[in-house]
């Protein structure tokens, strides 16, 4: 049985941790995860951040909110906006964003933590907070 749908170019399976056995599917290029629901975004610079009527790191007012595409509400250790996962010259490439326990890429028994921009293959696994996620890009076209 296959969990894609027609559109679908990815789905993160949450593998352990307080949301254990959750399934999303990835339709867009660009999906955000964290621990709420909704946040803001600063247009002038790009920072995010919790509320506010001005960007706290340029002060900018030209703002528009936002909503984390996997909430892992659960995860007391997932911060409020902590990583995200794009999709671009066909491959899948996770980033962290600024999050205070980081985001790391599991590979067996290493853990690497991410800086920059680290490319996603099939099955790989990562970990935000005390949840590990994998993304399953089986069938991708």
């Amino acid at each position: 049985m296959s969990w894609f749908g027609k559109d679908t170019l990815a789905v993160i399976e949450v593998m352990s941790g307080p949301m254990d056995g959750m399934r999303v599917n990835i339709r867009k290029q660009v999906v955000s995860i964290g621990r709420l629901e909704k946040y803001m975004s600063c247009l002038n610079c790009g920072k995010a951040f919790d509320d506010g009527s001005k960007c706290p790191k340029c002060k900018s007012p030209k703002i528009k909110a936002e909503e984390n595409d996997i909430v892992l509400s659960l995860d007391k250790y997932a911060s409020r906006i902590h990583a995200k996962i794009t999709f671009e010259g066909k491959r899948f490439w996770l980033q962290d964003l600024e999050s205070t326990n980081g985001t790391w890429l599991v590979k067996g028994e290493s853990m690497k933590q991410i800086v920059g921009k680290e490319p996603l293959g099939h099955n790989d696994t990562f970990l935000i907070g005390h949840t590990y996620l994998k993304l399953e890009t089986e069938g991708l076209k």
